[in-house]
């Protein structure tokens, strides 16, 4: 006798087809404008992230790495001081410690960490911001 095992909430080939779709479009994206290293890191990980809502991902571009070691969403603007951002690490968050919108004397900063850029990638599954140097 055999036996089947199906999971409870089985996706349709075509959620399926689009979702890989808009993660290889992103990893692409990223690659081609200087965040190789999260593009490929996007692709190492590509098991557990299929398997996320969707996404928003804060990251420091190739140079940036190299050299220290280490629609767009504009919500993020809005979202007062001491807001706690939840991680893919659980128990992990990231604060935001000054609130964006206040121009170039005062930007967005994350964990002290000032954003760089909003919105490098952006579709319905992942959003990537670019950070001034790891958090």
């Amino acid at each position: 006798m055999t036996t089947f095992s199906f999971p409870e909430n089985p996706q349709s080939t075509a959620a399926l087809f689009a979702m890989w779709t808009m993660l290889k479009e992103t990893m692409t994206a990223l690659r081609t404008s200087g965040y190789s290293i999260m593009g490929l890191s996007m692709r190492v990980k590509y098991p557990e992230i299929s398997e996320l809502r969707p996404i928003t991902l804060f990251d420091v571009d190739d140079e940036t790495i190299f050299t220290y070691g280490g629609g767009v969403r504009h919500d993020l603007l809005a979202l007062p001081r001491g807001t706690l951002l939840a991680t893919m690490e659980r128990g992990r968050y990231l604060e935001i410690t000054t609130a964006g919108g206040g121009g170039p004397l005062s930007p967005l900063r994350i964990n002290y960490v000032k954003v760089k850029q909003l919105g490098i990638v952006q579709n319905n599954r992942v959003a990537v911001h670019s950070l001034m140097m790891p958090i």
